[in-house]
This record gives structure tokens, C-alpha cells and sequence, in this order.
């Protein structure tokens, strides 16, 4: 059986993504207005991902820093709630809320620690690897 972990793995299309950065490089513009505007957005999309998450069959872990400023965290986890209600899916996902982009506290400025999540998940998904992700550590 293939897993997939997916980290800071935008489900928003290019468009989205490309506007959404462009709206969080004004610091003159609130959280809620950004995501607002984000949630409006009718530009170009260009590729989706979405025709790929419909079809999508293994579990899959998606883990997100809250505080993203590169893709848009709440509109990705929307659209794995919307694929899942359509096509139901073994996903977990996993948010960091003081994470950004690169996963690090953007309160404290230290990396956020999330390969014990990994490990933890990969032992619930797959007990057979028990002794591989062990033999890692």
C-alpha cells in the first residue's frame, strides 16, 4: 500500500495560489480581508489539482502551517473537505497554527517539530512498518 505526506501541499489551483501571494505581500491588508478576497478570487486558475485529488486513492497526510503566506492554508483545507464529502478519502490533516510556508513558529522563529506526527501517523496507517520507521529513528 503507497502513502502520501503532504507538506504545505497546496489543493488551490496556480491562480489561487499566485493571488493569494500577491494579496499577503500587502501588510496593509487584514487576515479575514485577504481571505476574503482570496474566496472571491475569479482570475485565471491554470491547473487545478483538484481532477488528481478526486482520484487520489492512498492515505494521505497533509500538514499545515496556519500562518502560510505563500498558499492559502484555509481555502486547501476546504477543498480536502469538499473531495471528501464527493469522494471519501482516508486523509488526515494535521495544522500547525503558528506555522508559515517553511513550517517554522512565526511567534518564536523556531522550526516546528512535526516528524514525530509523521512517525506517529505512519505507524496508525501501516503497522507493517513498524520496524522500517524504527529502524530510522
Amino acid at each position: 500500500m503507497a502513502l502520501n505526506v503532504c507538506i504545505v501541499g497546496p489543493t488551490v489551483s496556480v491562480g489561487t495560489e499566485i493571488f493569494y501571494s500577491v494579496l499577503t505581500a500587502d501588510s496593509s491588508l487584514s487576515d479575514s480581508a485577504i481571505a476574503a478576497m482570496c474566496d472571491a478570487y475569479t482570475g485565471p486558475f491554470g491547473y487545478d489539482p483538484r481532477t488528481y485529488l478526486y482520484i487520489l486513492e492512498q492515505p494521505t497526510l497533509w500538514i499545515y502551517g496556519g500562518n502560510d503566506r505563500s498558499i492559502p492554508t484555509h481555502k486547501s483545507i476546504e477543498i480536502l473537505a469538499e473531495v471528501d464529502v464527493l469522494f471519501p478519502k482516508e486523509y488526515t490533516i494535521k495544522l500547525y497554527p503558528d506555522g508559515n510556508h517553511g513550517m517554522i513558529n512565526t511567534h518564536t522563529g523556531m522550526p516546528i517539530v512535526f516528524r514525530p506526527y509523521i512517525v506517529n501517523w505512519l505507524r496508525n496507517v501501516r503497522h507493517d512498518l513498524q520496524f522500517a520507521i524504527e529502524a530510522t529513528i
